[in-house]
């Protein structure tokens, strides 16, 4: 048998560099398919975690606002215990006063002073029976 002898042609150069320039940009295609597809993954997991790190950051905001909230009511419900002892303080101090000049009026009449005394000494009478049945 006689080999058959194989000569290339400038014909079958240029189809095989047709070919490797085919499987070239076709792997190129492929490769920049599959970037696409990548960015596409990346941008979309970068969502979520943005999505995520902004529902975080809400919750520590809420959190923050509701700490600051309840450090408020606490200082108004201090503020408001404050106020109701200073109140009893000064309700004694008009009690032990209003004694005091009730008792001032009442040795005043003893005297014989009459007339603004007399009329005092009623209408702080006057006064006290009615704050009493309140």
């Amino acid at each position: 048998m006689e080999a058959a002898a194989m000569t290339i042609t400038f014909a079958d150069l240029s189809r095989l560099a047709g070919v490797i320039v085919a499987l070239w940009a076709l792997y190129k295609v492929i490769i920049e398919i599959i970037r696409a597809i990548n960015n596409r993954h990346d941008k979309e997991q970068k969502w979520d975690q943005t999505e995520e790190n902004l529902r975080k950051e809400r919750q520590d905001d809420v959190c923050r606002y509701n700490e600051q909230l309840q450090a408020i009511h606490k200082r108004q419900d201090d503020i408001r215990t404050d106020f109701e002892a200073k109140i009893q303080e000064v309700k004694a101090e008009q009690y032990v006063i209003i004694d005091c000049i009730r008792a001032v009026l009442d040795g005043l009449h003893q005297q014989g002073c009459n007339g603004a005394v007399t009329e005092a000494i009623r209408d702080l009478d006057k006064y006290l029976n009615e704050r009493a049945h309140e």
